[in-house]
């Protein structure tokens, strides 16, 4: 609390602090409604988000989410895309710029919609090593991309049950 401000002339002055706060338990999930992107998905309360504007015509959509908890980082976007997901997909993994130790593509349905899941091992430019994992679908002209970065050695089972809860609660609206 920076400021506090009475009104009234009070005789005996006590201030409680945290007294009527509830703590929000950051192992719990909120949920998240974009209007201007138009979706919504449930995200560990630990999570920072923050709205970005990219200022292009393919990206209209950005958002990052990061956890100091988790060690964890990402983002979800939502592009303009005329041509078929998996050509986009193709041709954006054949000019990837990151070194893979592993990559590996399979089918998966998102929002009732046919898309893709990528699980990746990356190696930075420094040599550590990053565990990916993303999913791309596409409804009308719109792709959706929903992309998660852990290091290598924090990557558990409660990364990817993060990962993939808030992967099934994503919904367009």
């Amino acid at each position: 609390i920076n400021d506090v401000f009475v009104q009234d002339s009070v005789a005996e002055c006590i201030v409680k602090t945290n007294s009527g706060f509830k703590r929000t338990d950051p192992d719990t999930f909120t949920n998240y409604k974009s209007l201007k992107g138009k979706f919504s998905f449930d995200y560990p309360s630990a999570f920072v988000l923050d709205e970005k504007e990219l200022g292009g015509d393919e990206i209209i959509y950005h958002i990052d989410f990061s956890s100091k908890k988790y060690n964890s980082h990402g983002f979800i976007q939502v592009w303009n895309l005329t041509e078929p997901l998996d050509k986009f997909l193709e041709n954006a993994k054949s000019t990837a710029y990151q070194s893979f130790e592993y990559f590996h593509t399979k089918s998966v349905t998102i929002d009732n919609e046919p898309g893709f899941y990528w699980d990746y091992l990356m190696i930075s430019k420094d040599n550590k090593k990053y565990k990916g994992s993303e999913v791309f679908y596409k409804k009308g002209d719109k792709m959706y991309r929903i992309s998660y970065f852990v290091p290598n050695n924090k990557w558990n089972k409660n990364q990817e049950n993060i990962f993939w809860s808030m992967v099934n609660s994503f919904k367009t609206l």
